[in-house]
């Protein structure tokens, strides 16, 4: 049978989406490679400056002091370190380079892909460490075996990797109606940061396809979901799905590093 696909839409800098990562380490753990994963960079911030605004927490660009306060309420609430010092002492120009750094490991190999982009969300949320120009993007990249930094310095500021993330950006600006979770920025309406849909309809992914799948083919979640959430809409779209026993510490620490 073929894989429950999903699809992740997120952005290195999103806080919202470092909150949600213990439950997106824990459904990738207890399924494995019975889900075929895809990220959808969607591009938080395409720049650092007072046209940025989102509404729903009025924020706006610029405003280092309402950010900083925002992200630090993120981590109390969910329990996640986060390092707010990085919005007073070297903040972004755009949360777009990382986005497109990713793409740019990602045409590596998935599994990379996702070790760089969890490696990205530590260094700019829990270290205060600069991940908008592409040797700060390298250097993050040189700290995880497997990535060909030569062929990273190649392409990441290269033409298939901003294509990759144009797709993303667009895709994320195409929400399904079951959405629950959106909101407007720059000027389009998206997904709310993260948001999650899984899809057992194998032709080809939910929002490539406008939304037009056939009822029922579907689920989409967002971070606000319990755990619960998850497990019932994957049990849904396939009821034979084989959920395994998580890891034990060690192992899962040994694994992921952090």
């Amino acid at each position: 049978m073929d894989k429950l696909k999903a699809e992740y839409f997120t952005d290195p800098f999103c806080s919202w989406s470092w909150a949600n990562e213990p439950r997106y380490r824990k459904l990738r753990e207890e399924f494995k490679d019975q889900i075929e994963w895809r990220h959808r960079l969607g591009g938080l911030m395409a720049r650092w400056s007072p046209d940025f605004y989102d509404p729903l927490y009025d924020l706006h660009g610029g405003d280092a002091k309402a950010l900083a306060e925002h992200q630090e309420e993120v981590s109390l609430e969910n329990k996640m370190p986060i390092d707010v010092g990085f919005w007073f002492e070297s903040p972004p120009t755009s949360s777009h380079p990382a986005c497109v750094a990713v793409k740019a490991v990602g045409l590596q190999g998935a599994d990379l892909e996702d070790r760089y982009l969890r490696r990205v969300r530590e260094a700019i949320l829990t270290e205060k460490r600069p991940a908008d120009r592409p040797a700060d993007l390298l250097s993050l990249a040189n700290e995880l075996p497997g990535i060909d930094l030569d062929r990273l310095a190649r392409e990441i500021d290269g033409e298939a990797a901003k294509k990759a993330f144009q797709e993303d950006w667009e895709a994320t600006r195409r929400p399904v109606p079951e959405a629950k979770d959106t909101k407007v920025t720059e000027g389009r309406l998206r997904y709310s940061f993260p948001t999650l849909i899984l899809s057992n309809d194998f032709r080809e992914m939910v929002s490539g396809a406008n939304g037009n799948h056939a009822e029922g083919r579907y689920r989409v979640l967002d971070g606000d979901d319990p755990y619960e959430a998850y497990l019932k809409a994957i049990q849904e779209l396939d009821p034979t799905i084989r959920r395994y026993p998580p890891p034990d510490v060690e192992s899962f620490i040994r694994k992921y590093r952090r």
